[in-house]
């Protein structure tokens, strides 16, 4: 190919006049293969063809790991820079302009880097600046082809891996390169000489139409910046080492500026810092078009059925649940299952029924407490954590880095490639270490695997809420995944093999409803009134306990992917929550801890639920297939089995009835839907054992014999007693037979 005959900045190591597209240009070490590249300089003069809207490569080198590109996408011209993966990570730098079709421009970007990371990305457009990213590493070497008008093997678009070919359908005059950073004189050379080389006068660049990344906005990368910093206590904490890593939490709900700057001012030193971030705050709400944002103080996330059953207290709030299914039609709460086909219709019913929009009466946990509105906002039972996880200091630019890819492209795969890199946990059911740990606890005490388990919840729900203003435009309302989600494959950051950390703060409580206080962290300041709230702390913790363990069964009805402890996984001690019974309650009372939390209807809701979708879910049988299991009530793949509960234990089914003098119509539904469940499985295990498939004989006739106690508890106000205990007699014999 012919050199460019004109005058530009001297020592080139790329230089190219109106090559033919697309064209693959070997490696060289002057290009891309050199062990490093402290600075560059790229610069293309091209022409759009009549489509800016599709994907295209106008110039790439590097690959997945690494490298530099100049692109288009969605009318928007983009400048990155990358090192995502490898032994030096500094993240993905994006800069952006709009753009327009049959038009002529040059673009340049100039990366100057060191192994301090403070190097910076900065982008011109027909010779002006679009913007400066800062904290760049140096450039790597990579030994994938260059793309010209296409891409050779793999590049990067938004912060995400892009192997198509995503053709240029415009001309390129001139491509420059340089391994030096070029200063403004020279730049302005480099695009008198470049816009020379184009057939018509430079098109126009302004503000790109559909901004591809946060990353590029001067007032977001500001604000990021001050987000970063470390403060003034809680040994050099930042504001994104207990929120999500753009602040979209803060923008999701309408916190106001003054909240912000407020409760900023503790941690930070600079009224400017203070400003910078409620300024980003509220650059993400435009950024996404969130105009109507949640009030914190009413809205709880993941709610299900869009709100709170009514009722001034649990018993009133358990009966509503109990006339929401009756008046609904369900038939759970209608018709007594007297037959294999209409215990084959319920179990169909079951199946069928979504967790995510059937209101309940326990109340889920507001997302931030804030005891500036009242000592009724004083309280560890909200999402944001107490105590921050840091990064570690010979990871922070790795740490952040990830961040970084997922604020410029918010996808799953992104997510979990950080979210996985929080702690070194074992990945639930995958059976594999995760090695990649980033950050850690800087302090002692219990209350860090609260925090920690808290940090995870955040980053899982704010992950989500972005989901519903993805394009600018909400789509759909924030609600948890039933069973997470599966992938193909068993990679280690697979959203399927992620435990549920939600489940995990509900266990924490659990533990902690006996204890007088939580283990103060020996090191860490906390807020003012917030240290009060840990003494005396028996009724906080048995009520959120049941919040937050329905927070985490929501996520996974099945509790397919729940920790720690074959109790916990099970449900065993959600179900003994839910199952504090009058006498239960008085004894808790006069021992100084909360009062009864019962919630009967709940409890047979749930443990019916859970006890179908581990049968029959596709989430969750195939998850057992795919994995295995090593928990003692856990199915073999096509094997029946009846989940381990307390539901059933020591007859809390039974005592759990409510009272025929104070809640009649709550006795009658509870009888009525918990005889079904009963029936139901009954009925269903029958089958299973007349058609010889598979069932877990003795774990079933030992919850099933457990479950009739109920038939005799109730004999006075079940009209189909007979029926119940013929069918007990039957099913148990063939039971004990099979065990011979």
């Amino acid at each position: 190919m012919p050199e460019v005959q004109s005058t530009l900045p001297s020592n080139t190591v790329l230089h190219l006049a109106n090559p033919a597209l697309p064209d693959y240009l070997p490696s060289s070490d002057e290009v891309n293969t050199a062990e490093h590249y402290p600075e560059k300089t790229l610069s293309i003069a091209f022409s759009t063809g009549d489509d800016v809207q599709s994907r295209q490569t106008i110039y790439e080198q590097g690959g997945s790991w690494r490298g530099i590109n100049i692109v288009i996408d969605n009318n928007t011209l983009l400048l990155n820079a990358w090192s995502i993966e490898g032994d030096v990570v500094w993240g993905y730098k994006s800069l952006s302009a709009g753009i327009q079709p049959n038009s002529a421009y040059t673009a340049t970007l100039t990366l100057t880097a060191n192994e301090s990371f403070t190097g910076s990305l900065t982008g011109y457009v027909n010779g002006e600046s679009i913007g400066q990213l800062s904290s760049v590493g140096p450039l790597l070497a990579h030994a994938n082809g260059i793309g010209l008008g296409e891409t050779n093997d793999t590049t990067v678009f938004n912060g995400k891996v892009d192997a198509s070919a995503n053709t240029f359908y415009g001309t390129i005059t001139s491509v420059v390169q340089y391994n030096s950073a070029l200063q403004s004189q020279d730049i302005v050379a480099l695009n008198q000489h470049q816009a020379s080389t184009l057939p018509t006068p430079l098109g126009n660049a302004g503000e790109s139409e559909a901004p591809q990344s946060l990353l590029s906005n001067e007032v977001f990368a500001r604000g990021l910046e001050a987000w970063r910093k470390p403060d003034v206590i809680f040994e050099g904490a930042a504001c994104a080492n207990c929120h999500s890593p753009d602040g979209f939490d803060l923008a999701y709900f309408d916190f106001s500026r003054d909240d912000i700057i407020r409760r900023a001012a503790p941690h930070l030193d600079s009224e400017e810092d203070m400003r910078a971030i409620a300024d980003m705050i509220e650059y993400v709400r435009d950024y996404y078009g969130i105009a109507a944002p949640k009030d914190p103080r009413t809205f709880r996330p993941f709610q299900p059925g869009g709100g709170v059953l009514p009722g001034q207290d649990r018993f009133a709030r358990d009966k509503a649940l109990g006339e929401y299914f009756k008046a609904r039609g369900f038939r759970f709460a209608n018709t007594p299952v007297l037959s294999l086909e209409e215990a084959k219709t319920q179990r169909d019913e079951w199946k069928q029924l979504d967790v995510r929009d059937i209101p309940i009466g326990i109340e889920l946990p507001l997302w931030s407490l804030d005891g500036f509105h009242g000592e009724q906002q004083v309280s560890l039972n909200d999402w944001l954590p107490s105590l921050p996880r840091l990064p570690k200091a010979e990871t922070l630019n790795q740490w952040y880095a990830l961040q970084d890819v997922y604020i410029a492209n918010p996808s799953d795969e992104n997510f979990y490639n950080y979210y996985n890199a929080i702690d070194k946990d074992r990945i639930f059911l995958t059976r594999k270490e995760n090695n990649l740990q980033l950050t850690e606890q800087p302090f002692t005490g219990s209350g860090n695997w609260l925090s920690s388990s808290k940090f995870k919840s955040v980053q899982f729900a704010s992950h989500l809420f972005r989901q519903e203003y993805i394009d600018g435009a909400q789509t759909r309302e924030a609600r948890p995944i039933t069973g997470f989600a599966l992938t193909a494959d068993n990679k280690i950051h697979e959203p399927g093999a992620v435990s549920n950390p939600m489940w995990t703060v509900g266990d924490f409580f659990r533990v902690k409803d006996g204890d007088s206080e939580i283990q103060m962290p020996t090191q860490a300041p906390f807020p003012e009134g917030l240290a009060d709230t840990y003494l005396p702390y028996n009724q906080e913790a048995e009520k959120a306990k049941v919040e937050w363990f329905m927070l985490g069964w929501l996520f996974d009805p099945a509790l397919t992917k729940t920790c720690c402890g074959n109790p916990a996984k099970t449900g065993e001690y959600f179900h003994d929550a839910l199952s504090r019974s009058t006498e239960i309650g008085a004894l808790m009372t006069e021992l100084g801890r909360a009062p009864s939390t019962s919630f009967p209807l709940h409890n047979t809701y749930i443990f019916t639920k859970k006890t179908i979708d581990k049968n029959y879910a596709p989430y969750a049988i195939n998850q057992i297939e795919r994995y295995g299991c090593d928990l003692d009530d856990c199915n073999q793949a096509g094997s029946f089995n009846i989940s381990s509960s307390n539901f059933f234990s020591y007859k809390k089914h039974v005592k759990n009835i409510p009272s025929a003098i104070d809640y009649p119509a709550q006795r009658e539904m509870y009888i009525l839907n918990t005889l079904n469940s009963i029936r139901m499985l009954f009925y269903l295990v029958e089958e299973r054992m007349d058609n010889n498939q598979g069932i877990n004989h003795s774990r079933v006739l030992a919850k099933l014999n457990e479950a009739s106690v109920f038939f005799g508890a109730t004999a006075d106000e079940n009209p189909h007693y007979a029926h119940d205990i013929a069918l007990k007699q039957r099913v148990i014999a063939k039971l004990n037979e099979a065990l011979l």
